[in-house]
């Protein structure tokens, strides 16, 4: 299957916050769900948890609503979460 563009756009993205891109479901809906995970070993602004805090998913958020804004992806609704403890290995 060929990676399209708005998954293109997300990936590009979140990597380049310094995130792990885990997974991105888009809903007929227009949900756009995207988990994130933080990388062992990285700094990051809300401090040395290992986890995703909600201050990564804030930071991921605001950017994706930018970049997909000026790419043009429609979506109605945008959400950013860690993987948990459901993450798949």
């Amino acid at each position: 299957m060929a990676t399209t563009h708005w998954h293109t756009t997300i990936e590009r993205t979140v990597t380049g916050l310094d995130y792990e891109l885990v997974d991105v479901e888009r809903s007929a809906g227009g949900l756009l769900r995207v988990t994130i995970d933080r990388i062992p070993g990285r700094s990051y602004p809300g401090g040395d948890a290992e986890s995703v805090t909600v201050e990564d998913c804030e930071r991921v958020t605001r950017q994706l609503q930018y970049v997909l804004e000026v790419e043009a992806v429609a979506y109605q609704r945008l959400e950013v979460s860690s993987p948990g403890l459901d993450r798949p290995l």
